[in-house]
């Protein structure tokens, strides 16, 4: 009915079922309701039914037939393409769907629906989505392009692809463009299809799709991967051009069946690899690959096929040209043929030039500025080449390839400077016109032949090319024939003479041309049996028999300094005549390369090795020789060799009073060993000031005796002994230190030096003479203990009196002080080790008295003392006193001092067993030790008087038949740590009766006591066994003794009438709260405090309270005190 549901405003959903006819304003005005579907059958609608409405999308039924004004919505209404405003008619507007898209109302497309675009007719597949196809073209329409979206009227639709079969047969289309998937047969006999181009959009190309379009000539594939299905190029006969630049494809069975595909003369396989990234061109479906020419590094090729190239040109500016046989593009690897003919004739920029392939004719000629050429690997130089060329260095031909040099190739290259010749298998006519080539002498012209030229290198010398040395060529030097060897490093050796040479010097190296080549040897017999040879310096490595039976040869050097010479088999056999031979540097001797000579060393035949004969000369006749020494100098001392390797230092040159003497020394280039100074060599010379001896060996007796002005003696190296009065009477000097590894030291060596200061002995020294340091009292570090000379090995002494002079601390030296005797070490104990030095008491000085055993500071060194060792003090009858600072008593340490009588071992930590056993004088002890060992005190029954500190452990018997009682004397304790720790016992060994101590308590009649002090008597009455009044005594006795009540704790007291205290407690500690007192009688004046509490403490006591005396309160209270007879109060904080 009119307006039935109008003003509903919260109306959101609306069900008609059998509904003809909708009144007017039926559902006007109802914002909520915003869908809306018509049931079929509804035949009339009034005015403005949904007036007011938000409505987004109504379903018309199709029966509709009378639609009153704005019947459906107040908006206005499109058809589906938004390009036509129409009525709202049942014409119109029956059967459809509309739909909200902005300000507008639009009629929803449907499925089928169909337009034309370009031609092309699209037909929509999903229009709700907007999504068509293309099914076809117009009539005539030869041109069809397909993109992936079209626009038509004001909406964009989505082209999904090309429908099945939509061009099938249509022979007007002659091009094609499709951005889009195509499908089955779409253009399938198309017969005037010429060109297709399918963009980056169509990835798959369906089965059939192209097949037999005859007239296809040209198909592009743009998208990065595409399908093709089976047959779908199949039947196109006339095609002159594929692309598949830039993409992949996946080729379905018979895809390109009758295509085919070559690669050059070669037939591809139709695959992805084969065909991807390519273009291919031809006829009638008959492709090749098409190989554009390219640039590469400067270098124009012309591609053959896919993997053959030859270079044709270059680009403009290029400098250098590297030529290689295999090039690579991107991923296309190119094998490069050759260089074509003029393919770089007259480059106005090349300047260099490397090829590894065949050269065509006049490939470089005249090109202006090409310096270097190197064509190691080039097979072949065409003709003329590289005419009139300004090369100058050049590499042609290499040990691997043999190159073909063709006429006139380098024909008037008239720089060259450098020419390296490979392997050349043949040289044409006036390959190199107007070049002149040398031999390495500098003087003779070689041939332009392959013979002379194959395999050498040249280089530009005093204006010639001349040829480096090769492998076997000969020359003569200094009447001494040379043959080259230059297989590896160029380098020359000596292989025969001219005749009747007399001198032959052969040097390490030898001039040719202008150069020099280093000499490696004198080869095998190369003056074997030379009779007209007199001298021979040869300084490189002889042959075997190279100078065999040379019989009238005198004088012979061999080797050079610092070099190793080697002399083969036989090298000098038979040569008699010898008078002189030096073996300069090291030899090494072949089998029998010296036989028939014989060498000696003094008078001790030489075995004919290296190490005798090596640097070394000898002299005789008859090749008898002896080695040739004599005294020498050095640094300003004197030598005298004793054999080829050993000298003894003689003395000194006169103006030197300071020598030092090293271990080896060299003279003409022989090293000595210097093994010792012989005897008396400065014997009472009175010049020398200093030496410094860095030798080996001995020193000789009375080597340095009597030498009064010697002040300095440093004795180093490898010096073995010190002989008899080595430095007797050298009265100057004050310091003297021996190092390893002397071994002994001489009777008096050191006798009469009574100005030492300082001496130094190694603990090498195993033996020391009597009387070595006569005159000089050495002693142990404590300066009271004298040292015998067999302890002084390994010692430092020096000087605190006059001739008196201490060792140094080492371990387990024996110190005595104060008459106690103590071992110096590093072991604390068994299995353990530290680095910093301790001292343990180990014994006593007979006599000794008083013992005070505490840290050493012997001269300066600070030594700890960390014990007192086992049986240290044991049966010392004469001690009665004893102080220990040590940590730890041994075992049995003052066992059976039985005059032991004051103790003091208050900072001792562990006492050992039996440590004080039978000690019986001893009356009073305080044990702080928190360990105390079995028996350690038994028998020591004159003890009256004990104090423990914090004991942690006893043992034993520690302190066998000595009874400790309680404070009472009646209960006897067991001897624990728990029992005795922290206190002391008096009276007799029998029974000692633990003393009363601050903390104890007792009763006494009605109140409780605590001690607070044991020196002053002293006693605080904490306990109240009382009803209503409170009468503290002013004393009370407690195990015989009267202690003072001198405070109280009033936080139990309960609550009375009558508190009476006594003159002697002034201090009342805790809470004091009295309601019903009546009388406070103080005998002092009072302190109050809480100092024992931490809650607040407080005086509350009750009114009508009589005060006697003073009362002050001391920290933080509450109090209420009321008046009477007290005079005033001072409160506290």
């Amino acid at each position: 009915d009119d307006t039935a549901a109008m003003l509903c405003s919260k109306l959101h959903e609306v069900v008609l079922d059998n509904v003809v006819s909708i009144g007017d304003a039926a559902f006007a005005w109802c914002p909520s309701l915003t869908d809306i579907d018509l049931p079929e059958g509804l035949v009339s609608m009034g005015d403005r039914v949904f007036a007011g409405a938000y409505l987004e999308r109504v379903s018309v039924p199709s029966t509709l037939a009378s639609v009153g004004d704005r019947s459906l919505t107040d908006l206005d209404v499109y058809d589906c393409y938004k390009t036509v405003k129409l009525a709202q008619t049942p014409e119109n507007l029956a059967g459809k769907t509309l739909v909200k898209d902005g300000t507008a109302m639009v009629i929803q497309p449907e499925d089928g629906d169909k337009f034309s675009v370009g031609g092309v007719i699209y037909e929509m597949t999903e229009a709700i989505d907007y999504v068509v196809a293309a099914v076809g073209a117009e009539n005539g329409v030869t041109t069809l392009d397909i993109p992936g979206e079209v626009r038509f009227g004001n909406v964009d639709y989505y082209v999904e692809g090309v429908a099945d079969r939509a061009f099938y047969g249509n022979e007007a289309i002659v091009s094609a463009k499709v951005d889009v998937n195509i499908g089955d047969r779409a253009f399938c006999k198309c017969t005037g299809l010429k060109t297709v181009v399918l963009g980056t959009g169509c990835f798959y190309i369906d089965e059939c799709a192209f097949y037999g379009c005859s007239s296809l000539e040209s198909a592009t594939f743009k998208a990065q991967s595409v399908d093709l299905g089976a047959k779908c190029f199949a039947g196109c006969g006339s095609l002159e051009e594929m692309s598949f630049v830039n993409c992949y494809p996946r080729i379905g069975s018979n895809a390109l069946y009758g295509i085919k595909f070559l690669d050059g003369d070669k037939t591809l396989a139709k695959t992805s690899d084969n065909l991807s990234g390519r273009r291919f061109v031809g006829s009638d479906s008959i492709l090749r690959l098409d190989l554009d020419e390219f640039a590469f590094g400067g270098i124009v090729y012309k591609p053959l096929s896919s993997s053959t190239a030859v270079v044709v040109g270059y680009e403009d500016g290029i400098r250098t040209a590297n030529i290689y046989r295999t090039i690579y593009i991107g991923q296309d690897r190119y094998e490069v043929t050759g260089v074509e003919p003029r393919a770089f004739y007259g480059c106005p920029t090349l300047a260099s030039l490397t090829c590894e392939v065949p050269i065509g004719e006049r490939a470089f000629a005249n090109c202006p500025i090409l310096d270097s050429v190197y064509a190691a690997s080039c097979s072949y130089v065409g003709e003329y080449a590289f005419f009139k060329c300004p090369i100058t260095a050049l590499h042609v031909g290499s040990g691997l390839d043999s190159t073909e040099i063709a006429r006139s190739a380098f024909s008037e290259c008239r720089s060259l400077g450098e020419v390296v010749f490979g392997d050349i298998s043949s040289l044409g006519p006036n390959a190199f016109y107007r070049t002149v080539f040398y031999a390495p002498d500098a003087k003779t012209v070689l041939s332009h032949s392959v013979d002379d030229l194959s395999g050498r290198s040249f280089m530009l010398a005093e204006g010639k090319l001349v040829c480096c040395v090769y492998d076997g060529y000969k020359f003569v030097y200094g009447g001494v024939e040379y043959t080259m060897n230059a297989t590896a490093d160029v380098v020359a050796f000596a292989t025969g003479h001219v005749d009747g040479i007399k001198n032959a010097t052969i040097l390490d190296y030898v001039s040719l041309g202008w150069n020099e080549y280093p000499v490696m040897a004198v080869a095998s017999k190369a003056f074997y049996g030379c009779d007209s040879l007199l001298t021979a310096d040869v300084q490189v490595d002889v042959g075997s028999k190279a100078f065999a039976n040379c019989v009238n040869l005198r004088v012979l050097s061999v080797g050079k300094d610092d070099w190793t010479c080697s002399l083969g088999d036989y090298a000098f056999y038979g040569c008699t005549g010898l008078e002189r031979m030096t073996f300069a540097g090291t030899v090494e001797i072949g089998n029998k390369a010296l036989e028939k000579i014989k060498f000696y060393d003094g008078n001790a035949l030489l075995e004919k090795n290296g190490e005798n004969l090596s640097g070394r000369t000898f002299v005789g006749s008859g090749s008898v020789l002896k080695l040739y020494i004599e005294p020498f100098s050095y640094l300003g001392v004197k030598y005298a060799p004793q054999n080829s390797w050993q000298v003894l230092v003689t003395g000194r040159e006169a103006d030197v009073d300071t020598i030092w003497i090293d271990n080896y020394v060299t003279n003409d280039g022989v090293e000595y060993e210097v093994a010792g100074v012989a005897d008396k060599a400065f014997y009472k010379d009175t010049g020398l000031k200093a030496v410094c001896y860095d030798g080996s060996g001995g020193i000789g007796n009375r080597a340095f005796a009597n030498c009064a002005s010697l002040e300095l003696a440093q004795l180093w190296g490898e010096l073995e002994t010190i002989g008899e009065y080595a430095f007797y009477g050298c009265t100057g000097l004050d310091e003297i230190a021996i190092s390893d590894p002397v071994t002994a030291i001489g009777k008096s060596a050191f006798s009469g030096c009574t100005g030492l200061e300082k001496i130094i002995i190694p603990s090498s020294v195993e033996s020391i003479g009597a009387n070595a340091f006569h005159g000089l009292s050495l002693y142990y570090a404590d300066r009271v203990t004298p040292m015998p000379l067999d302890s002084a090995p390994g010692r430092m002494f020096e000087a605190f009196a006059d001739r008196s002079l201490a060792s140094d601390i080492l371990e387990k030296d024996v110190l005595m002080f104060d008459d106690v005797y103590y071992l110096v070490g590093h072991e604390l104990t068994e299995g353990e080790y530290d680095e910093d030095m301790y001292a343990y008491a180990v014994s006593y000085r007979p006599g000794i008295v008083e013992a005070d055993i505490a840290d050493l500071d012997v001269f300066g060194t600070e030594i700890p003392v960390r014990s007192v060792a086992k049986e240290a003090f044991k049966n010392c009858d004469t001690l009665t006193s004893l102080r220990v600072q040590a940590a730890e008593i041994g075992y049995k340490a003052f066992a059976n001092c039985v005059n032991l009588a004051d103790v003091d071992i208050g900072d001792v930590i562990i006492i050992q067993d039996y440590a004080f056993y039978g000690c019986r004088s001893i009356e009073s002890l305080d044990v702080e030790a928190s360990y105390v060992g079995a028996s350690a005190f038994s028998g020591c029954v004159g003890l009256k008087d004990v104090v423990f500190g914090l004991l942690f452990y006893i043992g034993d018997n520690a302190f066998y038949k000595c009874r400790f009682f309680d404070e009472t004397g009646t209960v006897q304790l067991d001897p624990v740590a728990e029992n005795l720790a922290g206190n002391a016992f008096s009276g007799v060994y029998s029974k000692l009766v633990r003393e009363v101590a601050v903390g104890d308590r007792f009763i006494k009649g009605d109140y409780g006591y605590w001690v607070t002090s044991v020196d002053d008597l002293t006693v605080e009455v904490d306990v109240f066994n009382i009803d209503d009044v409170c009468e503290i005594p002013s004393e009370v006795v407690y195990l015989g003794k009267t202690y003072a009540v001198t405070s109280m704790n009033s936080n139990d007291l309960p609550q009375c009438t009558k508190i009476v205290l006594p003159s002697t407690l002034t201090v009342i500690n805790g809470k004091m709260e009295q309601n019903r007192l009546v009388d406070l009688v103080l005998g002092a004046d009072v302190f109050f405090t809480d100092r024992w509490h931490n809650e607040l403490s407080f005086v509350n006591i009750g009114s009508g309270t009589k005060f006697h005396q003073e009362i002050v309160l001391a920290g933080t209270y509450w109090a209420r005190i009321p008046g009477g007879d007290l005079s005033y109060v001072l409160i506290g904080t």
